[in-house]
């Protein structure tokens, strides 16, 4: 992407003529460099949380989900996007809602209720509720 940058501002330069005139970036070079991207390595990898305690720190959320689920007429798949962050607070998003805010309000909250374990990388995993 760098290389496709640098050649359309070459073509941009060549078509404004001699001159003296010079075309700068918009912005400084290291602003169009490409971020490392994001690897996630995958379940139990080194650094992050294993599914063995994932699964551990998951119960009680499924019990609070099923308590919420007790006063829902939803029958279905409820699943989330969960992120544990290295120190063990976690967060979800939605992926496949039941459509009753209520009870997807309550499976998100219960996720960020939980404490997980501390670790290097965190974990990333999706999560499903069936009701």
């Amino acid at each position: 992407m760098v290389i496709e940058r640098a050649l359309a501002l070459m073509l941009v330069c060549a078509a404004c003529g001699g001159g003296g005139s010079q075309v700068e970036p918009a912005l400084p070079p290291e602003a169009y460099d490409d971020p490392a991207p994001v690897v996630d390595g995958g379940p139990d990898s080194p650094g992050e949380l294993t599914m063995a305690e994932v699964e551990a720190n998951m119960g009680p959320v499924r019990e609070q989900v099923q308590g919420c689920a007790a006063v829902s007429t939803f029958e279905g798949k409820v699943t989330v996007q969960v992120v544990v962050a290295p120190d063990g607070t976690a967060s979800a998003t939605m992926v496949t809602a039941s459509g009753e805010d209520d009870l997807d309000t309550c499976v998100l909250s219960a996720i960020d209720d939980v404490a997980f374990l501390t670790s290097e990388r965190g974990q990333r995993f999706k999560y499903s509720f069936n009701f």
